[in-house]
């Protein structure tokens, strides 16, 4: 507890939700897009899954999410014989894409940041993230 924020602190205390309760902020988004779907992650289970599948931290997002500070979303497939997740996209309440990440942390390659240029237009969001950078 030494050394921990206010915010930290205040976490604590909070009870955790329950792992397939829906958040109620959501922002425009889900889509089919060049054989990609991108869709909103709407639970905790959803995050921790995706978290799990992609290893990265995803799945410590909830708290963010559930209160519309952070929307995340992920990009995968859309044929079923490719629907694992391929990117984990998180989108701030300015609707700005703030990272890009796919497996262990990786950027996205070239046709990725493409496609996800592409929805960021259509959706109304800045795509200017480093992880879009060539």
């Amino acid at each position: 507890l030494v050394g921990m924020t206010p915010y930290q602190l205040a976490m604590l205390v909070q009870p955790f939700p329950k792992m397939n309760e829906s958040w109620k902020y959501k922002i425009k988004g889900n889509r089919l897009l060049n054989g990609f779907e991108i869709r909103q992650l709407m639970t905790s289970s959803e995050l921790i899954t995706e978290g799990n599948k992609q290893n990265h931290c995803v799945g410590t997002y909830t708290w963010s999410c559930r209160r519309g500070y952070t929307f995340i979303f992920t990009i995968r497939g859309a044929e079923k014989a490719f629907s694992q997740s391929c990117l984990t996209i998180e989108v701030n309440r300015n609707k700005k894409i703030r990272q890009v990440k796919g497996s262990f942390n990786r950027k996205p390659n070239e046709k990725e940041r493409k496609v996800v240029q592409e929805w960021a237009k259509l959706a109304g969001l800045d795509a200017d993230c480093y992880d879009l950078k060539d």
